[in-house]
């Protein structure tokens, strides 16, 4: 059964309104109710470092806003279903957790509200850069 964990940056300067991250934990925990997944929501900055790397080498999909929390999928293993999916602002991307996905031999998708968004091997999406003024919720 897959193990999603959800990296929740409510307190850093990019999360999701607070709104939707509140429908999204609930969207979650739905699934795990339902029997299609575990879930767990994890507030990194409330872990040891040995709770974190426990947790993600138990996960199958990390899903969180763009931000260093991602970097943890360092410590999942790789698998078929090993997953990253990574929530922006609109209009922006970054490569940074995709090249490290791929190179993990985890599969790497960018969200913008409602729009998904994956890109085969060698092929990248060029929007610009989030400015320096980034939006503090998403």
């Amino acid at each position: 059964m897959p193990f999603v964990t959800y990296i929740v940056r409510q307190g850093s300067g990019r999360r999701l309104a607070d709104a939707d991250h509140q429908e999204f934990v609930k969207a979650l925990k739905e699934l795990e109710w339902s029997g299609l997944c575990q879930v767990y929501v994890a507030q990194m900055e409330k872990m040891t470092l040995a709770q974190q790397m426990e947790i993600m080498a138990r996960s199958t999909i990390i899903v969180g806003v763009h931000g260093n929390g991602l970097t943890h999928q360092l410590f999942m293993p790789p698998s078929p279903r090993s997953t990253v999916v990574e929530i922006f602002a609109p209009k922006s991307y970054v490569h940074d957790y995709a090249i490290l996905a791929r190179n993990l031999g985890h599969k790497h998708y960018a969200v913008w509200n409602d729009t998904l968004q994956t890109f085969p091997d060698g092929e990248w999406y060029n929007l610009p850069y989030p400015s320096t003024r980034r939006p503090s919720q998403i």
